[in-house]
């Protein structure tokens, strides 16, 4: 627990100001930022309201960004799309398999073969669209679930 609070400690204490990421060039800028930063840290300490809100998110994005908690959050979601994933899979070889002769008594081959394709070709990309935001998806289902864990 204290070395949580330790990484909670250092990501809050981490400023602007720390060069990473800045222009070398733009020094006036960085002179401008220091005098409102030290205006700033005379003031008043913050609402303890604040700090507390502040170290609950922390926490729980530090929580969210553990590699074990997001394997199994991105294992619990496919689970989840798993029978959907299949039964979409078996439609669209369905229709790659009866669609031309289906459609054949209608169209043209060429027609008949290609509208088919097509179909399957789409829904392919549609399909990996979804699979590809998985993890994405399972990142941020976890955050949420932290947040309202220590809320």
């Amino acid at each position: 627990m204290e070395t949580e609070e330790r990484r909670i400690e250092a990501f809050l204490a981490r400023g602007p100001l720390d060069g990473a990421g800045t222009d070398p060039g733009d020094a006036a800028l960085l002179r401008e930022l220091a005098t409102l930063r030290e205006g700033l840290d005379a003031g008043p300490e913050a609402p303890p309201e604040l700090v507390a809100r502040t170290v609950q998110r922390a926490r729980a994005e530090l929580a969210a960004s553990h590699p074990a908690a997001l394997a199994a959050a991105l294992a619990r979601m496919a689970v989840a799309v798993a029978l959907p994933l299949a039964v979409a899979v078996l439609w669209n070889a369905a229709v790659w398999w009866w669609g031309p002769s289906l459609l054949a008594s209608w169209l043209p081959e060429p027609f008949a073969r290609g509208i088919p394709t097509v179909y399957v070709f789409g829904a392919a990309g549609w399909l990996a669209l979804v699979c590809a935001a998985l993890p994405s998806l399972a990142h941020h289902a976890l955050v949420r679930r932290h947040r309202e864990a220590l809320s």
